[in-house]
């Protein structure tokens, strides 16, 4: 009863925020302020997700629900607005190239962002529904639902800004476009939103990554809604290294995809406090290809929740899923990935994998592949194993002359490399690879 009495308390606190927000959001187009209300009302009828919920069995969020975040309704001043280059090279070590995109505790900041869109059309998501921007208002929260997933609820309600991004029909934009989800003060509900639209025979490449600027308490609770064309293709790489333990991050990003078009998703996670990503995709066309990746890599109290769902409600389609987890000190881990074939969904390819490295024996981790098929003429696979390194590998290592720990970073890094191989962006993926050897120990 107290649990439940305390958790409500909360709802109705975001509730009030919610009724501030509309005072800094007059310009609004009605069918958005309408799309607000209804999310704010699912929310207040779901409350926040608890561990007595299934799919958040082993997560709880009770810390950030009691943490007093409060939410960020205006763009804040950071300061670094003289020293930008600087700031890209810290957190961009792989470079930066001609559009970055910079929000700030959810919000875009212009100052910070360096755009030279071409043929792509991007910016605030905030002045392009302000503005009645038709291809945005088109697909603004009809990609991701909002009815039976509370945080997603509550984004929708309160995300005061975020950005948009356009890649028209028939445009190949080689060059990566970089994001930085910037955490900046304390004590910050960070609320942004993301809603990419990549057209017919369209490629693109986003790279997300997230930083905490003062390293102070921050919650940062993201939806992204992607919609990829028929015969497009569209890699989104999220980089969650580089937030302290203070920073906590509930991410949830819809897919669909069209007609023969080709995603591939790659997320390495490192640190944070609380992490969690959902990650769903739907086959809205026959010829789909989905590529799904993972690397977590935990030590001390860190915990990292991903949860996916590949929807393949079309035929002649297919899926790869390969998540690889290493956990050291007391961190904790959860992966709950579920394949649904439907009836349809004939000729469809679906393959899932989620192996689990521990270095300690404090480190532990919860994983439940699933596959759901109601299709007869399929191949489907899926599998998960959880052990320690291989001792005769280690005393073979050593054997050749390399210290204990340096054969334990060597065998450690060869485990998880193999996701960072999924990446086309050759500078990122070296220097997540220079990264990686060097959290081991390894040089």
């Amino acid at each position: 009863m107290t649990n439940t009495l305390e958790i409500a308390a909360e709802v109705r606190a975001w509730a009030s925020n919610y009724e501030m927000l509309k005072s800094f959001s007059t310009g609004l187009p009605a069918s958005v302020v309408a799309t607000r209300d209804a999310a704010m009302q699912t929310f207040v009828r779901l409350g926040f997700p608890t561990t007595k919920h299934e799919e958040w069995k082993y997560t709880s969020l009770r810390r950030l629900v009691e943490g007093n975040f409060a939410p960020a309704f205006r763009l804040p001043q950071t300061g670094i607005d003289n020293s930008v280059d600087y700031f890209y090279d810290v957190v961009l070590p792989h470079g930066f190239g001609s559009n970055v995109v910079v929000l700030v505790n959810g919000h875009f900041d212009p100052n910070l962002s360096r755009l030279q869109a071409g043929a792509i059309r991007v910016g605030s998501l905030k002045v392009a529904l302000e503005n009645g921007d038709a291809g945005v208002l088109e697909h603004y929260s009809k990609i991701a639902s909002f009815e039976n997933h509370a945080l997603v609820a509550l984004n929708t309600a309160i995300a005061a800004d975020g950005y948009y991004l356009h890649i028209p029909r028939n445009t190949q934009f080689a060059e990566p476009i970089n994001v930085i989800h910037l955490g900046v003060g304390e004590g910050v509900a960070a609320n942004s939103r993301t809603l990419i639209l990549v057209d017919d025979l369209s490629e693109a490449n986003v790279i997300e990554t997230w930083y905490n600027w003062n390293a102070a308490p921050i919650w940062e609770n993201h939806v992204s809604e992607i919609s990829v064309g028929a015969g497009a293709k569209f890699e989104l790489c999220s980089i969650q290294n580089e937030i302290e333990e203070t920073y906590s991050l509930t991410s949830f990003t819809q897919v669909v995809q069209g007609k023969n078009s080709h995603f591939t998703s790659v997320v390495m996670s490192s640190q944070g406090g609380i992490v969690r990503n959902d990650l769903q995709v739907r086959h809205e066309g026959t010829g789909c290809e989905t590529h799904l990746n993972g690397l977590t890599l935990l030590d001390g109290n860190t915990h990292v929740d991903h949860h996916t769902l590949v929807d393949h409600a079309m035929p002649h389609c297919y899926s790869n899923e390969n998540y690889k987890t290493v956990l050291d000190g007391r961190s904790t881990a959860v992966f709950n990935g579920k394949v649904m074939v439907r009836p349809d969904a004939q000729k469809t390819n679906a393959f899932q994998s989620n192996k689990t490295l521990l270095l300690s024996e404090g480190a532990s981790v919860q994983t439940k592949p699933q596959l759901e098929i109601f299709a007869d003429d399929v191949k489907c696979s899926h599998g998960a194993t959880t052990g320690r390194l291989d001792e005769t590998a280690l005393f073979y290592m050593r054997s050749r002359g390399l210290s204990a720990p340096k054969a334990k970073a060597l065998l450690t890094y060869a485990f998880g490399a193999e996701v960072l191989e999924k990446i086309s962006t050759v500078a990122l993926k070296d220097t997540l690879e220079t990264y990686l050897m060097q959290r081991l120990g390894g040089e």
